[in-house]
């Protein structure tokens, strides 16, 4: 119809590790991602074999696709923040009532009340309709790498699978700062920078690669597109934590609740993993 702009496709964004296990600052950066437009939604796809964690020990794949589940069952988004506090405006002196303009000097003003009131409703509902709606959360999980039994996971793949499964969505990667250093490294890395686009969140205290580099790694064209998928700071909460931090703090019998979805450190303790 004319007039109408099309409904763009719905924002997929893949979020891969070894979440071993998935803890709170995944959550919390895959909330934000949808918090701030950035996605729709986001599909957590475990890898079974990383390819540059070949000789990692890892949780098996069973215990963390059923931790990564437990952490998407359970998970509530975080209260919004209070609303900033409004300064009152001073007048000089209080303002006259408003009166209608068919009311005498001798009228009651119930005319006049009426209307203030339909004032005062419609004012409510401009402040309502200007009120920002959060968008609904949507995560869900996804054993695609899991099922690739002895061959590492590679990410083109998966996102080659994942576009064929979901044809009407636009498949975005979720990458932090840091592989975004060694992505020059990663199997077939300029078909994957050129085929599909990233969300590039920062970390503390890594630095984006400088540009000459990106350039002589995927050219010009590419390198200028990694760059401005990186997500600013200012908008995405930078987070230090990590699962080899976390079983290293369960090994020494640190206590990681405050680091864990409730679930996930349940079954932790239940099947006493990471000891």
């Amino acid at each position: 119809m004319k007039g109408i702009p099309p409904a763009r496709p719905l924002k997929l964004a893949v979020f891969g590790g070894s979440f071993d296990p998935i803890h709170n600052g995944h959550l919390t950066l895959a909330y934000q991602i949808i918090l701030k437009g950035y996605a729709d939604e986001v599909l957590f796809v475990p890898a079974l074999i990383p390819p540059h964690k070949q000789d990692a020990q890892l949780a098996s794949a069973e215990d963390r696709m059923a931790m990564l589940k437990l952490a998407l069952d359970t998970y509530e988004p975080p209260p919004p923040p209070p609303p900033p506090p409004q300064e009152e405006e001073e007048y000089p002196m209080p303002l006259p009532p408003k009166v209608a303009a068919n009311d005498d000097a001798n009228g009651d003003g119930q005319e006049g009340s009426q209307n203030d009131a339909s004032d005062e409703a419609k004012e409510e509902d401009a402040e309502k309709k200007e009120e920002p709606q959060t968008p609904p959360i949507v995560f869900y999980s996804s054993d695609i790498e899991l099922q690739r039994q002895g061959t590492p996971s590679y990410t083109i793949d998966t996102l080659h699978t994942i576009s064929r499964i979901y044809p009407d969505r636009e498949v975005l990667f979720i990458m932090g700062m840091d592989s975004l250093r060694g992505l020059h490294t990663w199997h077939q890395a300029v078909a994957l920078a050129s085929r599909y686009k990233f969300l590039i969140y920062p970390r503390p205290n890594v630095l984006p690669p400088p540009m000459p580099l990106l350039i002589k790694s995927f050219g010009y064209r590419i390198a200028t597109k990694l760059f401005y998928s990186i997500l600013p700071e200012d908008e995405i909460q930078l987070s230090d934590l990590s699962s080899s931090r976390i079983r290293q703090g369960i090994a020494a019998g640190e206590d990681m609740s405050a680091n864990l979805p409730p679930a996930v450190l349940d079954y932790i303790q239940q099947h006493n993993l990471y000891r």
